[in-house]
């Protein structure tokens, strides 16, 4: 899937994004009400084409009306919050996934709300963990068991 963004020299730009690669982190808009960092990031696990039937609520006896949509199947990421980051404090900010048994692990993004893709640094000195999801999981490359416990968030790669 491709991206389009445009960038800060006011050119359009492009990022394409692969659910089984090494391309598959986003970021988006933080939702409302949530002050603490402008952005959320998020890991693609899949992306779907879906065909829906939209049923009117306001005319029951119109037919349902089909439509295409594309999905992105995404397991989310948080900040961390016990670290001090950004450019006040001269540093990457540090996130992690989000428990697995939490609500807001996994959902699905429309496409259109992904700004571009983003590069993830694994914060190798924290090591990596079962903590966020134990065991093996469709969220992970196939022979991966644990997740790194932490990553930075590079705010100056240029993915291409």
């Amino acid at each position: 899937m491709r991206v389009n963004y445009t960038g800060y020299d006011v050119r359009r730009g492009q990022d394409s994004l692969n659910a089984r690669g090494n391309h598959a982190d986003i970021l988006t808009l933080s939702p409302e009400g949530d002050g603490d960092h402008p952005f959320r990031y998020g890991r693609v696990i899949g992306i779907f084409h879906v065909d829906v039937f939209q049923n009117t609520v306001t005319v029951p006896s119109m037919p349902p009306t089909p439509f295409s949509k594309e999905v992105l199947w995404v397991r989310w990421f948080d900040t961390d919050k016990s670290y001090r980051a950004g450019f006040k404090h001269r540093r990457l900010y540090r996130i992690h996934f989000v428990p697995a048994d939490s609500p807001g692990a996994f959902g699905f993004l429309d496409p259109d709300e992904v700004i571009r893709g983003c590069h993830l640094i694994p914060a190798f000195e924290h090591g990596s963990t079962k903590e966020w999801m134990p065991g093996h999981s469709i969220s992970r490359e196939d022979d991966e068991l644990d997740d790194w416990k932490y990553f930075y968030v590079n705010m100056c790669a240029n993915l291409i």
